[in-house]
């Protein structure tokens, strides 16, 4: 088996950003990708686009997708969302001072 034949190249991939809330963006922009006959062959995501990420490959198609977007229980899904104590404007200030970086 040749390497082609056992990597085969992707055509499309979709990058999917972070930005936390945004993942509703990245699912239109999947949903359109689709309509226009250009669905990505793999996706490519962190943060936000990661939760778009797993709603892409846990719902069937597009309009299972906009269907849990506005159901109940997405809603209480992020209305249970909790940061942690760590995660505090005084604490990441004092993890990134304590960083090292060296070029």
């Amino acid at each position: 088996m040749t390497r082609t034949e056992r990597y085969p190249k992707y055509e499309r991939c979709m990058v999917l950003a972070g930005g936390g809330f945004r993942f509703g963006y990245y699912l239109g922009m999947h949903a359109a990708a689709i309509d226009a006959g250009r669905a990505p062959d793999l996706l490519l995501a962190t943060c936000g686009g990661a939760v778009a990420g797993a709603i892409i490959a846990g719902l069937p198609d597009t309009a299972a997708r906009k269907a849990w977007l506005g159901s109940r229980r997405m809603y209480e899904f992020l209305g249970d969302l909790r940061s942690s104590e760590r995660a505090t404007a005084a604490s990441a200030a004092v993890r990134s001072s304590q960083n090292k970086v060296t070029l």
